[in-house]
């Protein structure tokens, strides 16, 4: 069973495209301390530093670079599930409409 969670890696990916956690909050609507948790909790979770804060600035680690590339496909291969969901869903819905 995965200790990680997709919106954990979403948050993460969220601070290292806007700069920040509080560039992250703003972009994503979420809280700063929940950002900071979740990204915390992964790190825990993982055992491996993420990130690293350079000046005002979060940077991911070379660990996290890698992590984090993997993360992207699972990420975009959610949203491709998520797309099928809806798509199946239009033709459950149409199918039920034709069938009235």
């Amino acid at each position: 069973m995965p200790r990680t969670t997709l919106e954990q890696w979403r948050m993460l990916r969220a601070v290292v495209e806007h700069g920040g956690f509080a560039q992250a909050s703003a972009a994503i609507h979420k809280s700063q301390s929940t950002i900071n948790q979740s990204v915390r909790k992964l790190q825990g979770q993982l055992g491996l530093p993420l990130l690293e804060v350079v000046g005002r600035k979060a940077e991911l680690t070379p660990a996290g670079e890698q992590m984090l590339r993997g993360a992207e496909q699972l990420l975009a291969q959610a949203a491709r599930l998520e797309e099928m969901a809806e798509r199946l869903r239009t033709d459950v819905e149409g199918s039920d409409n034709a069938s009235a």
